[in-house]
């Protein structure tokens, strides 16, 4: 499905759902339209390295020709430059077309380009955590950002190595340096404890 086009003659809203060969490879993705493509994203999500619970980006070219996009994470603080062929898709751990490895525990990844490109993300693509998630471009990243409904899960479940562990989490990651977090869990306007580790 990599680069399908869809068209219509009003607004629409797409998403899709993936799944595997029956170990749960189970993740939801709403498209954004091809308008909205940018140059350069983020993307929060890292891997788990003690749990082998790894998270990789698919990245699509829709251009007719071939595009330079350069990989921030901390193993490539210098970054990496990759080609991605006209009309292609590449996944960011591909070790001859691309990064070459998935993203590192504890780091976020920033790509940029000179020329429009998406991508989505999928974590933990061999077992029970299977998340799924659309990278935005850095240009529509905001300083605020509400969440409309965030359950949570703290309670032992498949797949999830302890009690303290949330099957649910929220992923967030600096554009800058020296960036400061606060979480207001409730939205009364007072700043709550969090753990910003985990």
């Amino acid at each position: 499905l990599g680069n399908t086009t869809i068209t219509a003659g009003k607004p629409v809203q797409v998403g899709y759902i993936t799944g595997g060969d029956g170990t749960l490879q189970t993740r939801f993705y709403n498209i954004i339209p091809t308008g909205l493509y940018s140059s350069e994203y983020m993307s929060p999500v890292y891997s788990d390295d003690g749990t082998a619970q790894l998270a990789d980006l698919f990245l699509s070219n829709p251009n007719d020709f071939d595009i330079d996009i350069t990989a921030f994470d901390t193993s490539n603080s210098a970054g990496t430059t990759f080609t991605v062929t006209a009309n292609a898709v590449v996944a960011y751990s591909d070790a001859v077309n691309a990064v070459g490895n998935y993203i590192p525990e504890g780091s976020s990844a920033r790509l940029i380009s000179d020329s429009t490109f998406w991508g989505i993300g999928a974590y933990d693509t061999g077992t029970a955590g299977d998340w799924g998630w659309v990278l935005q471009a850095t240009n529509y990243l905001n300083t605020e950002i509400a969440v409309p409904h965030g359950p949570g899960n703290r309670s032992q479940v498949a797949g999830l190595s302890g009690a303290g562990d949330d099957g649910s989490p929220i992923w967030v990651a600096p554009v800058e340096d020296g960036a400061l977090f606060q979480v207001d869990w409730d939205g009364d306007g007072v700043v709550d404890a969090a753990d910003l580790n985990n």
